[in-house]
């Protein structure tokens, strides 16, 4: 079972509060410094080549906590964490600063592991023991929290070593069509013989689809090239955004093929996608990009089903959870190690069936039921393992390269007939030889009546249903394509839209059948437009009425034991909220803040009854009470002067706020005193609109969130509050709160911070 504490899981930073979106907090790394080629880079870094990022041992301490580096061979590369952001050596993200307690600390050592099998027992019955022998509960290990001092709890958190991972294959409990498991992977699915077997062949495509590769899928993906059953053969595309033209994804779509998700970025490092980005990274890169091709491509968000991570680095358990929190169906990003017979794809509901392949990969360790790993069988070529085709070998001649194709071919075909994967991307085309040698090899392929070419849902639907070779004729799932809605057909003429973005510095163009947008999509941009989206295998239209949207999930935990997202309020909330608070005073927020919008997830009607309540109530608050704010707000003023100085004086201030309870009229009261701060901080240029909404984010999740949660969510606050503007009687009663403020506010000015918390 799931931890019911927020489970933040040890890269997850921004699984943080949407309100820290309007910091446009990205925990991850910034590439700021080009590699140095000797040991010692030209300004002093010594090369630490463990595999882990490090501190510059020469210049350990606060004063450059937030850079780190990474020396891989030999070339040290220099990161830097966003704004406000740390780096914490020992789990190696980046995270709060508050939070960051080993500035002095240079380099990872070597964590121990927790005494979870010992000859007498150390801890109670549902504890188990760190490292230190001290006994917590057994739900808390691998949860992504530090719950022991040594941080035993999170360091061995693989398949193998978490206390909490799922059981193996239980075959007698896991059923098709959602759950299918064996011990080693490597059974037909409905216990076929293998003669009655098709044998799936399954192309894929990574990257961009552009002109510079549209002529290549015309002439592979031709009318005569068709499957035993007459219909065309097909292939699934996982898109990353920057060069894509939507039209040309539109027509595939339109002619059969799969459009999956390979991220918008498709951002460096590699070991970023393991080790640092949060779970407001993976919505953004892989929800963000559902939604680009929605909009660009018109493909439905419920038909884009499937993910492959950037450089096939598993994000351990938090890919998985956004994955199944944004209702998507299966992953292939997971690459088995060479077996014989290979592995059929499986769910994972049990632990996997294989040993976590590749240096430093991080697979899922708890169970995600329903959701399928479309797992990737490797080449073998001369003792070579390589995942993509165009990472094998490249001396080969033309018939070594055809032999290597048909001989790891037979090694599904004369076996258990487990899916035969062909992953590319498309330079392994630009040596012209290999295009002939690829349809060379697929013409034969065709020949035969138990050969299929489909694409990775195509073959999870076989799996879900599997269909003997003779009656595949009339197997639905694979007939030709249906009927496409007229206002869905590609275009022959798309719009070229030529945008600015800022992310980039400079111009893009995106080439559309539909209208052009403002701005380049990119990351958090993507997700301002995120429509409703149900999960694929809920029936959530006969629980809510309508589908569920990315900000329901937020309010409405459904992964089994209550895995809580630390999300406050919907994403944009604060920049609707800071906005109406400044429109007040007939100002617009200051430039720096328009990224706030950036940051919405979704204005459906939740959110929008949540913001009218924020705006509304806010007004209200603010005719009657800013004169007595406006002067406790100067007298407070001057604890911002360091911005360290200034997070600490805000968070003694809200304990002040708080400190005899917390209900609606408080929290309210908090958010209007933020938006005024804010504004009178920023005039002052004593702090940001970023950094007072940043505070205010940090302490609503790590103080405020439980009771919220307790009192019904954001909808408590709806439901308390009217949205119309009324009588008096219908606002909180503020002259014991705001005395409360003033007593906090004048021993502030007495220099309380300085000698006290």
């Amino acid at each position: 079972m799931w931890s019911k504490r927020a489970l933040v899981l040890r890269n997850s930073v921004a699984f943080l509060l949407p309100l820290v979106a309007i910091v446009c907090l990205n925990s991850g790394a910034k590439l700021s410094v080009k590699a140095h080629d000797n040991d010692l880079s030209t300004d002093g870094v010594p090369c630490i080549d463990n595999g882990k990022f490090y501190r510059n041992p020469l210049a350990v301490g606060v004063r450059d906590c937030a850079r780190y580096y990474w020396c891989p061979r030999n070339k040290v590369l220099q990161f830097r964490c966003s704004a406000g952001l740390w780096f914490d050596i020992d789990r190696q993200i980046c995270d709060f600063k508050f939070k960051i307690d080993n500035c002095e600390k240079s380099h990872d050592a070597s964590t121990p592991k927790p005494l979870l099998s010992t000859e007498e027992p150390i801890c109670p019955t549902g504890q188990l023991a760190c490292a230190t022998r001290k006994c917590i509960n057994r739900d808390l290990f691998c949860d992504g929290q530090k719950d022991c001092d040594d941080w035993s709890d999170e360091s061995y958190c693989d398949p193998e070593n978490d206390p909490n991972s799922p059981p193996r294959c239980d075959a007698n409990n896991c059923t098709l069509p959602d759950c299918f498991c064996s011990v080693d992977g490597t059974l037909i699915p409905g216990n076929l013989k293998v003669e009655e077997t098709p044998q799936m062949v399954i192309l894929t495509f990574d990257d961009a689809v552009n002109n510079e590769n549209w002529e290549i899928y015309e002439r592979i993906f031709t009318s005569n090239r068709t499957n035993p059953n007459g219909c065309p053969i097909s292939t699934t595309f996982f898109l990353s955004h920057e060069y894509t033209n939507y039209r040309h994804v539109q027509k595939l779509w339109n002619d059969g093929h799969e459009i999956a998700i390979h991220s918008i970025t498709h951002r460096s490092p590699e070991l970023w996608w393991t080790f640092n980005a949060t779970m407001e990274d993976w919505f953004d890169e892989f929800a963000g990009m559902a939604n680009i091709i929605n909009r660009f491509a018109g493909i439905p968000l419920d038909e884009l089903r499937g993910t492959r991570v950037p450089f096939l680095r598993v994000g351990w358990n938090t890919q998985f959870i956004m994955m199944k929190e944004f209702g998507f169906l299966y992953d292939s990003s997971m690459v088995a190690p060479r077996s014989d017979p290979p592995l059929w794809p499986f769910t994972l509901d049990y632990r996997i069936p294989h040993k976590c392949h590749g240096s430093r990969q991080r697979c899922p360790s708890r169970s995600f039921n329903g959701m399928w790993e479309m797992i990737m069988n490797p080449f073998d070529i001369e003792g070579h393992i390589c995942a993509m085709v165009d990472s094998c070998p490249t001396h080969l001649s033309d018939e070594e390269v055809y032999a290597m194709l048909k001989d790891n071919f037979n090694r599904h075909y004369r076996t258990n007939r487990a899916p035969f994967g062909l992953y590319f991307h498309t330079i392994w085309f630009k040596e012209k030889r290999n295009f002939n040698i690829l349809t060379r090899f697929l013409d034969e392929l065709l020949q035969n009546k138990d050969i299929y070419v489909v694409t990775n849902y195509q073959a999870i639907e076989w799996m879900r249903t599997p269909t003997p070779i003779s009656q595949l004729a009339n197997f639905d799932p694979w007939k030709c394509k249906k009927d496409i809605d007229p206002n869905l057909i590609a275009c022959n003429h798309p719009k070229s839209c030529k945008l600015n973005s800022r992310q980039l510095k400079g111009e893009r163009y995106l080439h559309t059948c539909f209208e052009c947008p403002d701005v380049y999509p990119w990351n958090r941009l993507a997700m301002q437009e995120l429509s409703s989206k149900c999960w694929l295998d809920a029936e959530c239209s006969q629980e809510c009425g309508r589908p569920l949207s990315l900000s329901d999930r937020i309010f409405h935990p459904i992964y089994p034991g209550e895995v809580r997202m630390v999300m406050v309020i919907h994403s944009g909330t604060m920049y609707d909220f800071f906005k109406s608070q400044f429109l007040l005073r007939n100002e617009e927020l200051p430039l720096e803040s328009q990224e706030f919008i950036n940051n919405e997830i979704v204005q459906d009607n939740n959110y929008k009854k949540t913001i009218d309540v924020l705006v509304t109530q806010g007004k209200l608050y603010i005719e009657d009470y800013r004169d007595r704010i406006t002067p406790q707000i100067q007298t407070f003023l001057p604890g911002l002067e360091t911005p360290d100085n200034g997070q600490n004086n805000f968070n003694s201030l809200s304990r002040h706020f708080f400190h005899e309870g917390i209900d609606w009229n408080l929290i309210l009261t908090y958010f209007v005193f933020g938006a005024e701060l804010a504004y009178h901080a920023n005039l002052q240029r004593l702090a940001t609109v970023h950094d007072v909404a940043q505070w205010l984010a940090e302490y609503t999740t790590q103080h405020l969130l439980p009771w919220i949660t307790d009192n019904g969510g954001w909808n408590g606050l709806v439901s308390f509050f009217p949205t119309q503007e009324k009588t008096h009687q219908q606002k909180p009663n503020l002259p014991n709160f705001y005395g409360v403020g003033a007593a906090a506010l004048g021993v502030l000015s007495l220099g309380l911070f300085l000698s006290r918390s």
